[in-house]
């Protein structure tokens, strides 16, 4: 694995630990992948990850076309658009495409498992445990199923 590719999973690592806490991904921490990434595109005509700028710029297109209507019906945050964003200028589009559905995968299993823990909740003694993962909370964060989606996309790109 590469340099690059273990500081993409060490950065959002990061944002998903901040994103889990705060349910927010904050500018400070987007942004300079964000500029980098671009940075790196102009300079080296290809990716952080080595693909061809014109993958990355394509990835950038269907991360915003994937994630704009979430973002409008309010179930994507901001930060959540500019974090898959930012992995898009990174990578590719076959990085972002499963990543999206290592994403998707991902939160269906956290559903159906949240809901199995409710169901055996009185079985369940640890209070740190009801307010951390079955906490009625309308909005998950984010970036912990990016994490998991980007991860689970290294396994079918290298």
């Amino acid at each position: 694995m590469s340099l690059f590719y273990t500081l993409l999973l060490c950065w959002l690592a990061l944002c998903s630990l901040i994103d889990i806490r705060t349910r927010k991904i904050p500018n400070w921490l987007i942004a300079p992948v964000f500029l980098y990434s671009i940075f790196y595109l102009v300079m080296h005509q290809h990716s952080l990850l080595g693909y061809h700028w014109l993958d990355s710029i394509i990835a950038l297109l269907l991360a915003l076309l994937l994630t704009i209507p979430g973002y409008a019906k309010n179930q994507f945050g901001a930060g959540d658009v500019k974090l898959l964003m930012s992995l898009a200028l990174a990578s590719s589009t076959l990085t972002i495409l499963y990543t999206i559905a290592g994403t998707a995968l991902s939160l269906i299993v956290w559903t159906i498992s949240q809901t199995l823990l409710k169901q055996r909740q009185a079985n369940i003694t640890s209070t740190a445990l009801q307010k951390t993962i079955l906490k009625n909370d309308s909005k998950l964060p984010y970036a912990p199923f990016v994490f998991l989606g980007f991860l689970a996309s290294l396994l079918f790109l290298k």
